[in-house]
């Protein structure tokens, strides 16, 4: 077997030399037939292909939120929410309570029968999909959600407006479709206890100092190419937010100082 590999490399290579050496000949006639002081043919630069817009870029060129030529169409928004929020930390447990409340403006141009919020803690959530090995701590625990003041149910256990919870994915069936221009008041009460590693991104160190991130359910995007950025929050990666205004409220036990970032508006009070 070794003998008969090794002499089939030895003739492709002879055959190869072979072309190679007929390819050089036939470039030598070619030139000695050249007419002195004449120049040879022009080769011209190879030009790309062109490119083809994907399918849900030309729906929203047609829809007039997109360009051709990359800039904003005169139909784009930008997406907008406004967040207040109050949270509880007790340094003791590693708990944090929330309560918050979402003002979600429809600025497409699509009647939006589902709302999907970010649960980006379900990271340390038992059977939580993810790239790498974490935490558990239960993850988010969802004691009340309601949209324009409805209160959601869990899905599954009665028809009506209701709430899913998918990985770190949360969707909302809300009492009525948001059509576009109206805003949607989303209200979610939950509790978590932080890991003392999260994704590299958050932590604690004996319970005394902490490194809180990603804590609070927040708004997916949903933007004219794709809809709702609904994709899993699998570890290490970059977010894709939308803009918004916060008003925070933290509340922890005396000797604590925090560090976050926005504009403290009452110094005197702590």
């Amino acid at each position: 077997m070794r003998e008969t590999m090794r002499i089939e490399k030895i003739v492709a290579r002879g055959a190869l030399t072979a072309v190679t050496l007929v390819a050089l000949s036939a470039t030598g006639d070619a030139a000695a037939q050249q007419e002195p002081g004449r120049a040879g043919p022009e080769l011209g630069r190879p030009l790309p292909a062109p490119v083809v817009p994907p399918p849900f870029f030309r729906r929203a060129m047609d829809r007039g939120t997109r360009s051709p030529d990359g800039r904003p169409g005169s139909r784009y928004r930008q997406p907008w929410s406004q967040y207040e929020i109050d949270a509880h930390l007790d340094p003791a447990t590693a708990r944090v309570e929330g309560s918050e409340r979402v003002r979600f403006a429809n600025l497409s141009s699509d009647t939006l029968r589902t709302l999907v919020m970010h649960l980006h803690q379900n990271l340390h959530r038992a059977g939580t999909v993810r790239n790498e090995a974490q935490e558990i701590t239960g993850g988010v625990d969802l004691e009340r959600v309601a949209v324009d003041g409805v209160r959601l149910r869990p899905r599954g256990l009665g028809p009506g407006p209701a709430h899913t919870v998918s990985a770190t994915i949360l969707s909302l069936r809300a009492p009525e479709p948001l059509a576009p221009g109206d805003t949607a008041e989303i209200e979610v009460d939950w509790t978590l206890t932080l890991p003392q590693s999260g994704a590299g991104r958050m932590g604690w160190s004996e319970r005394e100092i902490y490194f809180v991130a990603y804590w609070f359910p927040r708004m997916a995007v949903y933007d004219d190419l794709r809809g709702w950025d609904a994709e899993p929050y699998l570890g290490n990666a970059e977010f894709y937010d939308g803009y918004a205004s916060y008003d925070v409220g933290i509340t922890v036990p005396d000797g604590w100082t925090v560090m976050a970032t926005g504009a403290l508006e009452n110094p005197r009070d702590v």
